[in-house]
């Protein structure tokens, strides 16, 4: 929604790509950094082999910045 900005020109399809539940749901897991390794190690045991840590939380305004 409103915390979250798209580069100018970004396409209407890659927009729906990116927000349509069908194709973002369940994607993302948060867990403490701690154990990161832990959670990676056990949804490539699950068949995940594509499974990456891919940010971080930090304290703030909530926003979304899509580069």
């Amino acid at each position: 929604g409103k915390d979250v900005t798209l580069p100018e020109g970004f396409a209407a399809v890659d927009q729906a790509l990116l927000t349509d539940p069908q194709t973002s749901g369940g994607l993302l897991v948060s867990c403490d950094p701690a154990i990161a390794n832990d959670v990676i190690t056990l949804f490539n045991r699950e068949g995940f082999e594509s499974a990456a840590v891919v940010g971080r939380m930090e304290a703030g305004a909530g926003r979304l910045v899509v580069v």
